[in-house]
């Protein structure tokens, strides 16, 4: 995990390092939360994984996790003129990560740029596993209560639902972020307008696709075209080779 206060799922958690390789994830407030002990359960399903924060144990105070010396991509995104080579495999490394936890019966239901951090070389680590696991045949066996904030949010009848697809609708949102360097709609606020993104995106009007290369793969998983998170990865694999 990177350096940091971080807010996840409407308490605060600190990370402190532990050595140079590891750092320990609590709440401010004391007692292991119960949103800490689902990502425990969750991070022991997913094991070692390149795009994964490693998760090295249980602590009295919270979790122990891989330390990631380059921070989050959004801190990165905001401070360093990326190229769009490097856009492209930062977006295929993501949606390596995502199909990685879907292929392991997890939903993530809340990826977002702030969620994703950079190691020693600045590739990608998924972090901030406060989604789902599922048995597999669908049942809810661990939720964290993670929902995605506005602007990644797939309308849907029952806000409380989630699945595959709304997990890629959200890796949309993401990608866009990581090839534009802001969220979709920065004109509005992700809390005080949040029936205005749901009003945009139930009727189809998603943030203007005039950013070039990438458009289509956004595009895609926005418009529900894709039926797996694989299917990105090969877009945008493809995309990259084309570079």
């Amino acid at each position: 995990m990177g350096r940091g206060p971080h807010r996840s799922m409407g308490f605060v958690v600190t990370p402190s390092f532990v050595n140079e390789s590891t750092i320990l994830k609590y709440p401010h407030f004391k007692g292991t939360s119960a949103a800490l002990r689902a990502e425990s359960r969750i991070l022991q399903r997913l094991g070692k994984h390149p795009r994964i924060i490693e998760f090295k144990g249980e602590h009295d105070d919270g979790l122990l996790l891989e330390y990631a010396p380059n921070g989050s991509l959004e801190t990165h995104l905001q401070e360093t003129q990326v190229p769009i080579k490097e856009k492209i495999r930062i977006a295929k490394e993501t949606a390596e990560g995502v199909a990685y936890a879907h292929l392991s019966n997890v939903l993530i239901c809340d990826i977002h740029v702030r969620n994703i951090l950079l190691d020693a070389e600045f590739h990608i680590k998924l972090c901030d596993f406060q989604g789902r696991l599922l048995s597999p045949d669908g049942e809810v066996l661990v939720s964290g209560g993670a929902s995605e904030n506005a602007e990644s949010f797939m309308p849907r009848g029952d806000k409380e639902f989630a699945d595959v697809r709304t997990d890629i609708f959200a890796l949309g949102s993401t990608i866009y972020h990581i090839i534009t360097g802001h969220r979709p709609f920065p004109q509005y606020d992700t809390i005080d307008d949040e029936a205005k993104f749901e009003e945009l995106y139930r009727k189809g009007h998603f943030h203007p696709l005039d950013i070039g290369v990438g458009g289509e793969v956004v595009q895609n998983c926005w418009g529900g075209k894709y039926e797996s998170t694989g299917e990105v990865v090969n877009d945008l694999k493809a995309l990259e080779q084309l570079l």
